[in-house]
């Protein structure tokens, strides 16, 4: 009786190593998809905090400098000599003047001679107040009276008792400008200070229909 050696199943050990080859690959492509998307989940947040990060950020500057609200500092318009419009009974006003720092001088009449000082701040404001239709530097008569909107409020504190008085600015017909208390007084308006004609008329007043004080002008 012939004795037969055992021999090596050749086709089952290709299947089996063909089996453990593709369970390989599968788990790469597995650990492959999952780092990926692993990456990409922590992109989206990193962006996600960094776009944060600077919201919170420039909200944080915005409420720093809260400029829509800030008072206007700039007085380069407003930076002039003016005179006193119209000197009712007892007025001695003469000149006020206000510089780019914001620094005031009032003169008094040369029957008076005194001279004030104060310091002035600038804000916008559009109030309706009381003032005079204005023709030229000054007059001695009784001129009309009219309510304007004004374009700016300076407050002035005078250095001689710390009291506070207010103007309120606005451009006239004429270019001029003029600051006015807005106060009505012995049938007039306390005190309308008006500059040196600058630019001629005020078209865009003109442009509303204004007309009313463009007589003395050409």
């Amino acid at each position: 009786m012939k004795k037969y050696k055992k021999g090596i199943n050749v086709p089952l050990y290709a299947s089996i190593l063909g089996f453990i080859a593709l369970a390989f690959i599968i788990v790469l492509v597995i650990v492959h998809s999952l780092s990926a998307v692993g990456r990409t989940n922590a992109s989206k947040v990193t962006k996600k905090s960094t776009q944060h990060s600077i919201s919170s950020t420039r909200r944080s500057s915005q409420k720093a400098n809260p400029s829509s609200i800030a008072p206007t500092a700039d007085f380069s318009k407003w930076a002039k000599s003016y005179n006193f419009y119209y000197l009712k009974s007892g007025d001695a006003q003469s000149s006020l003047t206000i510089s780019q720092d914001g620094k005031v001088i009032q003169s008094q009449n040369s029957s008076d001679k005194r001279v004030f000082t104060g310091k002035a701040s600038i804000s916008s404001d559009n109030k309706e107040v009381l003032s005079y239709v204005i023709n030229g530097q000054s007059t001695f008569k009784m001129p009309k009276q009219k309510t304007i909107k004004a374009d700016v409020k300076i407050q002035v504190t005078w250095d001689s008792d710390g009291s506070i008085q207010d103007y309120y600015g606005y451009q006239t017909y004429t270019g001029q400008y003029a600051l006015t208390d807005g106060i009505a007084r012995a049938s007039g308006v306390d005190e309308v200070w008006v500059s040196d004609v600058d630019s001629g008329m005020n078209l865009s007043e003109i442009i509303l229909g204004n007309y009313e004080s463009i007589q003395w002008t050409w």
